[in-house]
């Protein structure tokens, strides 16, 4: 990874999830407790992670292409795992961030699962295995 991605992680993941992010080491983040934003909607933490040039991390798959438009934000990473288990989704956010992929997060939507990643972006969807 080039840069050091910036992001802004949502209420909805994990608190373990959460430490494991802050932990990693070559990301700045922040997250929606320490910035005092819970019930915050999320239109307007769409808005405050853009404004302030992040990416928002959620498990919430309202954060759609539907909802918010490739380019219109600074990017979505949606951590799509089924069962939800806490060790399943710091797997696959280590696994994508070791993919080298980081830098294409930017304006874009990022979908983890089990499985592969998915980042939908302005050229289209480019899905990677594990």
């Amino acid at each position: 990874m080039a840069r050091k991605l910036r992001l802004l992680i949502d209420e909805g993941v994990d608190q373990s999830v959460r430490d494991w992010i802050r932990e990693y080491g070559r990301l700045k983040v922040k997250d929606v407790h320490e910035l005092r934003l819970r019930a915050t909607c999320d239109d307007r933490l769409v808005k405050i992670a853009t404004d302030d040039n992040r990416i928002l991390v959620v498990i919430d798959k309202g954060f759609s292409a539907e909802n918010y438009p490739i380019c219109t934000h600074s990017g979505i990473i949606r951590i799509c795992v089924k069962p939800r288990i806490e060790d399943e989704m710091i797997r696959v956010f280590k696994e994508f961030l070791q993919s080298g992929c980081g830098d294409k997060c930017q304006h874009a939507i990022v979908t983890l699962k089990s499985d592969h990643f998915e980042i939908m972006s302005q050229s289209g969807i480019e899905r990677y295995a594990y």
